[in-house]
């Protein structure tokens, strides 16, 4: 893993924090498994996280990512701005 990908990850959330989605509370197992928001790094089943946005550019990411129903707000908002 690159430098770059690090400094992107180094808010997540740890997976082992979490054995419950965010969202919906479903469980993780080897079936149901964790999603980082891009954004905020807080960890969502695939249900939950499956909107994708581009980000702002200081975060690094070159393509559209996934992110949460609390963040989307939040990235238009800062599009607007």
């Amino acid at each position: 893993m690159g430098d770059d990908a690090e400094a992107r990850r180094e808010h997540w959330i740890p997976d082992d924090r979490v054995s419950r989605c965010e969202a919906c509370n479903a469980g993780f197992s080897l079936f149901k498994r964790k999603h980082h928001c891009r954004m905020c790094g807080h960890i969502f089943c695939d249900k939950c996280l499956s909107t994708k946005m581009e980000l702002p550019e200081e975060m690094g990411y070159l393509k559209p990512e996934k992110v949460c129903q609390k963040c989307i707000p939040v990235i238009q908002g800062a599009r607007r701005a």
